[in-house]
């Protein structure tokens, strides 16, 4: 079983990768059969689970997750975020949102994630 600063830390290179729209990053910390699962997504499998996140990337101009709070226990990290979101309205007026999201992140032996749960508060 990984040590709590392990598992802390990979959680951090996921945020890192997942600010930074790094869907190579991303591909080096899933497992092949990773799940993710939010308010709108559910995918499995490491192809999906990549392209679902392209299309979030791709769906708004900027997207941040700041991390608020993080724990964990056994081999899962619990990550509290605010998801920041800019997208343009009809007239290219920057609107931000942003969203209150607890993580649950799986961490298996090998240091790779193999299930992200997301649920918006």
């Amino acid at each position: 079983m990984l040590k709590g600063t392990e598992l802390i830390s990979i959680a951090k290179q996921y945020f890192d990768a997942w600010n930074n729209q790094n869907t190579n990053a991303l591909d080096f910390l899933f497992t092949e059969d990773v799940t993710l699962t939010d308010w709108e997504i559910s995918e499995n499998g490491k192809e999906k689970v990549l392209q679902a996140n392209q299309n979030i990337f791709n769906s708004v101009n900027d997207i941040e997750a700041q991390v608020q709070d993080i724990g964990y226990n056994d081999n899962k990290v619990y990550a509290e975020l605010i998801i920041e979101v800019l997208t343009l309205d009809a007239t290219n007026e920057a609107e931000r949102e942003k969203i209150k999201v607890l993580d649950v992140i799986t961490i298996e032996d090998d240091s790779r994630i193999s299930s992200i749960s997301a649920y918006k508060q």
